[in-house]
């Protein structure tokens, strides 16, 4: 068959991978306590979502096509239905996986480092990026608990470490908020004249 899951054929696949799911499992409120769905100001919230939904989905094909793992497809297919709710999955604890000893550490610290730009504005300055690091993550971990593929597990971890370059490249600048107009000793005819963006 060959890889001839193009942009289509992935939400055919995630679709047949969730429809079953959606009738046996009630995914609730994310377990933050905020409200799934968006408002009219969230574009950046949302924009997190629908990139998290499909690097999950993404995720969800290659496990279940490429892989052959049904277990695994499945399961990230419904971390796209949550993110997809509005619902925020976290990423992967590695309480939950089978991990090889030496490869624990290492995967701790990545997590660290990831839950420390979800949590200082990666989600609204970079949603593509940290959405991709999130996924990459989770993926790291499916691998390793594998522990047989070791290009594989390369594959995710350098996927993993090149989001979070770009989210750090994004968010360095993204801390330092623009000066309000009278910091810029702009009058009010003046900052109507050249309005800062």
């Amino acid at each position: 068959m060959g890889n001839v899951v193009g942009n289509k054929g992935l939400y055919w696949v995630a679709a047949a991978l969730l429809l079953p799911l959606v009738a046996l499992f009630d995914l609730g409120e994310p377990a933050d306590g905020s409200i799934s769905g968006f408002g009219a100001g969230d574009g950046a919230a949302r924009a997190f979502h629908v990139a998290l939904r499909d690097e999950y989905l993404s995720l969800a094909a290659t496990e279940g096509t490429g892989m052959s793992d049904w277990t695994d497809s499945q399961y990230f297919s419904l971390k796209a239905l949550q993110a997809d709710r509005g619902a925020t999955p976290q990423p992967e604890l590695l309480a939950d996986w089978w991990l090889p000893e030496d490869a624990q550490p290492i995967l701790n610290d990545a997590r660290n480092r990831l839950l420390e730009l979800l949590t200082k504005g990666g989600r609204m300055s970079a949603p593509r990026e940290i959405a991709r690091a999130q996924a990459a993550f989770d993926c790291w971990m499916e691998r390793q608990e594998e522990n047989w593929n070791i290009g594989a597990i390369i594959t995710c971890q350098d996927r993993f470490e090149a989001a979070m370059r770009a989210v750090r490249r994004i968010t360095s600048g993204a801390d330092s908020p623009l000066p309000p107009r009278a910091m810029l000793g702009l009058g009010e005819r003046e900052a109507q004249r050249y309005p800062v963006r």
